[in-house]
Parts: structure tokens; C-alpha cells; sequence
């Protein structure tokens, strides 16, 4: 997000463009239960970046760790967005978020992994 910050305006989009859903963490079971009734789900990106670009409306990004490993709804989530034709990827580690921001925005292809 500090990388957005600083770079956003290079391609004439505001901070905001890109966005960070609060869908992770631990929470008390009435906290878990008042999200999920309004909405959260489990296993939904954790980046979108709200602008269009080659052909897509919009970029999803799950992000993991270099060794991470997504869960079975991580990649449900991923593959319902791309059947859906949006653009989304599961990036290892932030230097693979940043060049998959980069690529959509340029309008290059966006691999399935990065």
C-alpha cells in the first residue's frame, strides 16, 4: 500500500483506486458471526485495484507470503473472478503484487500466479 501511495499518480489514479478488504484476522465468535452476516466471505482477495485496463474491470489480488499456501476458498474466489472475466492473480510476496499492478495497468497479461 506504501508503494501505491507513492506511485498512484503515475497512472493518473488516486489512492483510493486500490483498496484492502479488513477479511483477515482473528475475531471473537459474535465479531466472526456479525461480519459474515454482513458479508464478509471467507476467502475473498486481498487486494482489488478499481480500475480498468486490458480489457477488465478490475484487478483482484491474493497475496501470500513467498511460502504462503491459499486456502481451497482463496482459490475458489480466484477462479469464479476470473470465469467472470476479471482480472486476478495470486501474487508470492509484495514485489509480485507490485509488478501484477504494473502489468494490469500497462495492459499486459496477468498470469494466474506471480
Amino acid at each position: 500500500m506504501s508503494w501505491w501511495a507513492l506511485n498512484c499518480k503515475h497512472y493518473g489514479l488516486p489512492e483510493l483506486a486500490l483498496y484492502h478488504p479488513p477479511n483477515e484476522g482473528h475475531r471473537t465468535i459474535m465479531t466472526g458471526a456479525m461480519l459474515k452476516r454482513l458479508g464478509l466471505r471467507k476467502g475473498f482477495p486481498d487486494l482489488l485495484l478499481l480500475a480498468q485496463s486490458g480489457g477488465y474491470g478490475m484487478l483482484f489480488i491474493e497475496l501470500k507470503s513467498e511460502f504462503g499456501t491459499p486456502t481451497k476458498e482463496q482459490l475458489e474466489y480466484l477462479a469464479f473472478l476470473r470465469d467472470r472475466g476479471y482480472a486476478a492473480c495470486l501474487c508470492y510476496g509484495w514485489d509480485a503484487a507490485r509488478r501484477c499492478i504494473e502489468d494490469y495497468l500497462h495492459g499486459r497479461a496477468i498470469p494466474e500466479k506471480m
